[in-house]
């Protein structure tokens, strides 16, 4: 038995004469990423949005795709979220769902209810659902309604006995008289958000009758009603089929957000950001990318050597993956507008180098963190020579200085910063800058300058700190970077040991750290002065002997001090005395 799925969500009217919706496009989307991440037996599948809901389109996907595809045992689900409403039809009065070209004549312009019957009336035997979050009943021409956000109607007559068909199972948002209302708090239509809790509840080990999730979708969605304190809207739902259907356990996709910053003007060339992608992967198959990974780091620990061949291969595999998608953004992007897609794009890319590296500074032996290192850092040399933007050109080494981050971050929650020493002194091959020279990833003081954000360091932090704090699966990754206020301390601290580094050799970086509570990176001060063991691993970092590293922090940090911190000069974090002085006299 396959699942076919047509979900449809309309938020922007091409008419001014109907209200836009704010959220009936997300609702669309939402629904059909559940079904499309959780169903390895997904067979047809269609999400349509916005203008690329128009009637045609819609009535070609239910009249042709739909009778097409589906299976005698297989179940076909159809979603809607949008404004219907009833019109005078050869006669009588019916019901329409009103796709993005709708017209003031809806009875030719609208997706009529009686299409959906007869649709699922021709459909081979099986199961047909319809989960409608709409009003049944409305015009489009009223502008003014007592609440902007509703899906505004009439009172329609029994539309639910008019849209169910024989061996179907049809929910709608609110019963003839009422209005289904969306929130800007949960940014769905209210039906849909309690829909998508009941159906991606978590604790499930077995399929869910469809006939079971009713009562609590209802008594949801009265629940938001009373506290977004809009009108009561009550969920219907009709069946017209012996028996009942199971629903298969779903998760919610895990939505991974590569963060899109502001992108500081270039020239006369700037132009308005463009959004951000947002790629999902569901919590389950995040889970078992991380099982597997972790599994696959502990045979290597087990010198299974077959096991290390392949994984060498895998990581190579991921590099790879980061370069095409680079090199793919490189030749399309038209100009710094396309530049904030193109990191987003980048970084998604990297997902997966991301995760494994982490796991790897969890659990990987030296030899194997060291491997990968070596490999990550050559991302620093590609881009060289490239006729074009250098922005672009140097945007995979943005990639090396969040695995730094993300190095430094998860080493300090276990006191051991050997990942982020070697990668910070693994060598880069591939430099064409240095003239074939094999210099250190810790040489590129520039990394921290990304010419993607105008060469501000401040901003490449912001945009890391940012990235790194919005990335979900960190915290499965490693349970003490869960708490968002734990992640962003170890964050500062490691921009802090990146200053020091810096300072040390005889160059700057920009102290983001300075401009932050000196509780931010006291934690990482106090445990050098009081462990031995700490200090000596710290010492490694900066190749002096752990006795006389604190004399020569405080020294170094003393020029950190004396940095302008933008326009104006301030300091609200730790000073020099702290690596030194017994009494810890710092700010607040």
């Amino acid at each position: 038995m396959a699942f076919h799925i047509l979900s449809v969500g309309v938020s922007k009217y091409q008419s001014h004469d109907i209200n836009n919706l704010l959220f009936a496009h997300d609702d669309a989307t939402e629904f059909y990423n559940i079904f499309k991440s959780n169903l390895e037996d997904l067979g047809w599948d269609s999400l349509l949005v916005d203008n690329e809901a128009s009637l045609s389109a819609v009535r070609s996907a239910l009249a042709d795709e739909a009778l097409l595809k589906a299976g005698s045992d297989d179940t076909f689900i159809f979603f809607f979220s949008g404004h219907g409403t009833r019109a005078y039809d050869n006669g009588d009065w019916s019901t329409f769902l009103l796709p993005f070209d709708t017209t003031e004549q809806i009875s030719a312009s609208g997706v009529p209810v009686s299409l959906l019957r007869d649709t699922f009336d021709q459909l081979p035997h099986g199961c047909k659902l319809m989960f409608l979050d709409s009003c049944h009943s409305g015009t489009p021409k009223s502008k003014s309604v007592p609440f902007a956000n509703a899906k505004k109607g009439e009172k329609l007559k029994s539309f639910i006995t008019e849209v169910t068909s024989k061996g179907s199972f049809v929910f709608t948002a609110c019963k003839d008289d009422e209005q289904a209302f969306e929130h800007p708090k949960i940014k769905h239509g209210i039906f849909t958000q309690a829909l998508v809790e009941e159906l991606t509840k978590d604790g499930r080990s077995d399929a869910v009758p469809i006939l079971h999730i009713h009562a609590p979708i209802v008594k949801r969605v009265i629940a938001l009603n009373k506290e977004f304190r809009t009108p009561v809207q009550t969920p219907t739902f009709m069946s017209h089929m012996e028996g009942s259907l199971e629903l298969p356990i779903l998760t919610k996709p895990m939505r991974l957000k590569p963060t899109v910053i502001d992108v500081p003007k270039v020239g006369a060339d700037a132009q308005p950001i463009a959004s951000a992608p947002i790629i999902e992967i569901t919590s389950r198959n995040l889970d078992e990318l991380i099982s597997n990974t972790k599994a696959a780091i502990s045979a290597i620990t087990n010198d299974n050597q077959i096991v290390t061949v392949d994984f060498d291969s895998a990581i190579d595999g991921m590099i790879d993956a980061v370069k095409y998608v680079w090199e793919k953004q490189y030749d399309s992007v038209k100009g710094p507008d396309d530049f904030p897609k193109a990191v987003a794009q980048v970084e998604t890319a990297a997902f997966q180098l991301y995760i494994t590296g982490a796991l790897i500074c969890l659990y990987g032996h030296e030899s194997l963190v060291k491997s990968f290192c070596s490999k990550a850092a050559q991302l620093m040399g590609y881009g060289y020579g490239k006729a074009g933007y250098v922005a672009l050109a140097r945007l995979p080494q943005l990639i090396v200085v969040e695995l730094l981050y993300l190095f430094g971050a998860i080493g300090l929650t276990r006191d051991d910063l050997t990942a982020f020493d070697l990668l910070l002194k693994s060598r880069v091959y591939n430099d064409m800058e240095n003239n074939g020279d094999a210099a250190m990833v810790g040489d590129y003081r520039k990394l921290h300058y990304s010419d993607i954000f105008g060469g501000y360091a401040t901003k490449t932090f912001d945009h890391i700190n940012s990235f790194m704090s919005s990335s979900e699966w960190l915290g499965k990754v490693a349970q003490s970077l869960k708490q968002s206020e734990t992640l962003q301390n170890f964050i500062l601290q490691t921009n802090l040991v990146l200053n020091l580094f810096y300072a040390h050799k005889g160059e700057v970086i920009y102290p983001n750290y300075g401009k932050y509570y000196a509780h931010r990176v006291m934690p990482f001060v106090k445990k050098l002065r009081a462990d031995a063991d700490f200090r000596n691993k710290v010492a490694a970092i900066f190749s002096v002997k752990s006795d006389t590293l604190l004399d020569r922090l405080a020294e170094v940090h003393t020029k950190l001090e004396s940095i302008r911190l933008g326009d104006l000069t301030f300091w609200d974090s730790i000073n020099h005395t702290v690596f030194t002085t017994d009494e810890l006299n710092v700010p607040n």
